[in-house]
């Protein structure tokens, strides 16, 4: 099974950080971006984000913080 992984972001601007789920971090850096976008309810590109941390799923739940 590939590795599962959640990406945690801040992003200029916006005073929480924001969370990207597995399904999006699978779907590639496009899809990253929007989800992004979404959550922050604006547009943003890739300067105005830094990753922070990044989790990846284990088998029977549960994640590994990396």
């Amino acid at each position: 099974m590939d590795a599962v992984w959640t990406i945690t972001y801040l992003v200029d601007g916006y005073p929480d950080p924001v969370e990207v789920g597995a399904s999006a971090v699978a779907a590639g850096p496009a899809a990253v971006l929007e989800e992004i976008r979404r959550q922050v309810g604006r547009p943003v590109d890739w300067s105005q984000c830094m990753e922070v941390y990044r989790a990846r799923a284990i088998a029977g739940g549960g994640f590994i913080g990396g």
